[in-house]
């Protein structure tokens, strides 16, 4: 049995490079350098700053913010 979390969406397959969460292990489209994070359902957000991923926490409640 495969322990990878299913997320049910409309949107299309994920084309091309993927990024998987490492706490739930859900899978996005790898962020790119300089733009918007991925901001996983578990809480976790992840940012490609120059080529390396930075990861935080933030309450459902937190705004975002630019970094």
């Amino acid at each position: 049995m495969s322990e990878e979390a299913v997320t049910y969406s409309a949107e299309p397959p994920i084309q091309g490079r993927r990024f998987t969460c490492k706490r739930c292990k859900r899978v996005y489209a790898y962020p790119q350098d300089g733009r918007a994070p991925v901001r996983c359902e578990c809480g976790w957000w992840y940012w490609n700053i120059n080529g390396r991923i930075r990861e935080e926490f933030r309450q459902r409640i937190d705004s975002p913010t630019s970094h």
